[in-house]
C-alpha cells in the first residue's frame, strides 16, 4: 500500500512538473534574436556546408592521387607477315618469330612541374570559401523574410489591441446610451450611430487577429516550433551601438573572395608552362624481349627520365590570364559600386531613424493632449451636450494617434533592426 502510495505520489509530482514547465515555456519571451537563431537552425540551405566540406575533401584526394606514381598494366599479342631477315653469307642470324607476345607494367612519376597540384589543391579550398560565404549570404537574405514576419506581427497586434481599446470605451459609452435612450433624454438614432461603429470597429479587429494567425503560422514554420501567443514576441532593439559598427556584408566578402580564386586561377594557368620533368619504368615478359635477336621468351625492364616543356603556346596562356584579369576588374567595379549603394541606403536609414524619433515624440504629446479632449467628450456626451457622432469622431481622434504611436514605436525598432542588417550583422 505504501509503495503504491508513493508511486501515485511521484506521478503527481511530475504531471505538476510537467505543466509548469509548459506553462513557463509559454511565457517565455521570443527576441528577434533567438527568433533568428531558431530558424538559423532550420534553414536547410546552411546543411550544404557539409557537403560543400566533403566536396573538398574529395577534391584534394583527387589531387593527392595525382601525385602518386601511375602504375599500367598491359598485355599484348600480334602477329607480323614479315620479320627483319638479315640476308648475310656468314648466316648465323636467328629467326625472329612472327608471333609476337608481351605481358608488362609501366610506371610514371611526376617529379616537377612547377608545383602545379599543390596550387590547384589551393584553389579548390578558395573555390570551397567562395560556396560556403555563399551559403551564408543565402541565409542573410532568408533573413530578411524572419524580420519581416516578426515585425509584421507585432504592428498587427498593436493594431487588434488598438480596435479592442476603441471598443471596451464605445461599449461603456453604450451603455450609458442605453440609459439615456430608456429615460428619453437622447434619441435612439444616437446609439444606433454607436452600435454602427461598434458593429466596423468588430470586424477590423477580426481581420486583424487572422491576419495575425497567419502570420505567426508563417514564422512558426521557420523556426519549427508553435507560437502560441503573439504576447511571447517582444519589441526589444539591438544590444550593440550601431554608430560605432563596422560593414560586415557578406557580399563584400565574396567579391574579395572571386578576386583572389581567379587571382589563383591566374598563377595555376600560368604553372601550365613551367617544364615536366616525370621518371619512367617498365618491365615485363614476352616473346621477343628487349634483345630481338634472343630467341624464346624473356623477361626484360627499363627505367628513364624525361622532360617536355611546352615552349610556345601561341599565347594562349598569357589570354587566358588575362581573362582573369577582366573578370577580377569588373568584380572590383562591382564592389564599388556596392559601397557606394550601401553607404547611400546607410545615409538614408540612419535619416528614418532620427525621423521616428522624432516622430514619437510629437505622438507623445498628441496623444496626451487628445486623452484629454476625450475625457471632456465624454462628460458632454453624459450631458447630452454632443452627439455620438461628435464623440466617435473624437474617440476616433485618439485611436489614431495611439495607434500611430505604437507602430512607430514598433517601426524604430524595425529600423535599427534594418539598419543592423544593412552593416551586415
Amino acid at each position: 500500500m505504501k509503495t503504491n502510495f508513493l508511486l501515485k505520489m511521484k506521478a503527481v509530482f511530475l504531471l505538476i512538473f510537467f505543466i509548469a514547465v509548459q506553462q513557463l515555456r509559454a511565457q517565455e519571451k521570443i527576441s528577434l534574436e533567438s527568433c533568428r537563431e531558431k530558424a538559423k537552425a532550420n534553414f536547410f540551405g546552411l546543411q550544404k556546408e557539409g557537403l560543400w566540406h566533403k566536396t573538398e575533401k574529395n577534391a584534394l584526394s583527387v589531387l593527392k592521387a595525382a601525385q602518386m606514381p601511375r602504375l599500367l598494366a598491359n598485355a599484348e599479342a600480334k602477329y607480323l607477315s614479315d620479320v627483319p631477315s638479315p640476308d648475310l653469307p656468314m648466316g648465323g642470324f636467328p629467326e625472329l618469330p612472327k608471333d609476337q607476345y608481351k605481358f608488362y607494367i609501366t610506371a610514371n612519376q611526376l617529379i616537377y612541374q612547377g608545383g602545379y597540384l599543390l596550387k590547384l589543391k589551393d584553389l579548390e579550398t578558395m573555390k570551397t570559401d567562395v560556396e560556403l560565404r555563399r551559403l551564408e549570404l543565402d541565409w542573410y537574405r532568408k533573413q530578411e523574410r524572419i524580420d519581416a514576419l516578426y515585425f509584421s506581427a507585432l504592428l498587427l497586434n498593436q493594431h487588434r489591441k488598438s480596435v479592442g481599446l476603441s471598443l471596451q470605451t464605445l461599449d461603456e459609452r453604450l451603455k450609458e446610451a442605453n440609459v439615456a435612450v430608456e429615460l428619453g433624454a437622447v434619441e435612439g438614432f444616437e446609439r444606433d450611430y454607436l452600435l454602427a461603429e461598434r458593429f466596423s470597429l468588430e470586424e477590423r479587429r477580426q481581420t486583424f487577429r487572422q491576419q495575425l494567425e497567419a502570420v505567426l503560422r508563417s514564422l512558426g514554420i521557420y523556426m519549427n516550433e508553435t507560437i502560441d501567443s503573439v504576447e511571447r514576441l517582444s519589441a526589444q532593439g539591438p544590444g550593440f551601438a550601431l554608430d560605432s559598427a563596422v560593414v560586415r556584408r557578406k557580399e563584400i566578402e565574396i567579391m574579395e573572395c572571386r578576386q583572389r580564386l581567379l587571382g589563383q586561377r591566374s598563377r595555376v594557368v600560368k604553372t601550365q608552362r613551367m617544364p615536366k620533368f616525370e621518371a619512367f619504368g617498365s618491365a615485363g615478359y614476352g616473346q621477343p624481349g628487349l634483345n630481338a635477336f634472343k630467341p624464346g621468351f624473356d623477361f626484360y625492364y627499363q627505367a628513364g627520365a624525361k622532360l617536355s616543356w611546352n615552349i610556345y603556346d601561341w599565347k594562349k596562356n598569357k589570354s587566358q590570364r588575362k581573362l582573369n584579369d577582366l573578370e577580377a576588374e569588373r568584380i572590383s567595379l562591382d564592389k564599388q559600386q556596392f559601397r557606394q549603394d550601401l553607404s547611400a541606403a546607410l545615409t538614408d536609414q540612419r535619416s528614418r531613424l532620427a525621423e521616428l524619433q522624432g516622430q514619437i515624440r510629437k505622438d507623445r504629446e498628441e496623444l496626451a493632449l487628445r486623452a484629454r479632449i476625450l475625457e471632456a467628450e465624454t462628460s458632454r456626451l453624459r450631458n447630452g451636450v454632443i452627439s455620438g457622432a461628435d464623440y466617435v469622431k473624437a474617440l476616433n481622434q485618439r485611436q489614431a494617434v495611439r495607434l500611430r504611436l505604437h507602430r512607430r514605436e514598433i517601426l524604430l525598432v524595425q529600423a535599427e533592426y534594418a539598419l543592423q542588417h544593412l552593416l551586415g550583422y
